[in-house]
C-alpha cells in the first residue's frame, strides 16, 4: 500500500460569532483547540469575556488527503471541570477544500 502524501498546511483560526452563553451573568473566556487527525494539537490564546472572539492565529500542521481538522471552542474558566466549558466544534475534511497530492489551493 503506498504511503499517503503529507503537506504542511497553514491553518488560521480567525474568529467566532455569537458563541453560546452558558451562564446568565458571565461571558466566556473562549479559546480554540485545533487538532489534526486526533493527534497534532495547537491552542489559541484565551480571550476575555466575549461571545464573538477574534483570534487571528495561524498554525502550521501536517495534513494528508484523508486528514480531518477539528476546531473545538472552550471557555477557559470552565475548561478544568470535566464536561464543562464546551462552546462549539467544527470538523473540516481537508480533501474537500484542497488537493494535498498536488499542493493545490481550493477545489
Amino acid at each position: 500500500m503506498p504511503e499517503e502524501t503529507t503537506r504542511v498546511l497553514k491553518a488560521t483560526v480567525l474568529a467566532a460569532d455569537n458563541l453560546y452563553k452558558r451562564e446568565l451573568f458571565r461571558l466566556p473566556d473562549p479559546f480554540v483547540v485545533l487538532t489534526v487527525d486526533g493527534a497534532q494539537t495547537q491552542t489559541t490564546k484565551a480571550l476575555k469575556r466575549t461571545l464573538s472572539p477574534y483570534w487571528n492565529e495561524t498554525f502550521e500542521v501536517r495534513v494528508k488527503p484523508t486528514s480531518v481538522i477539528t476546531a473545538q471552542v472552550f471557555d477557559q474558566r470552565k475548561f478544568k471541570k470535566r464536561g464543562q466549558g464546551f462552546l462549539g466544534v467544527i470538523n473540516v475534511q481537508v480533501s474537500q477544500h484542497m488537493n494535498v497530492e498536488t499542493g493545490g489551493e481550493g477545489k
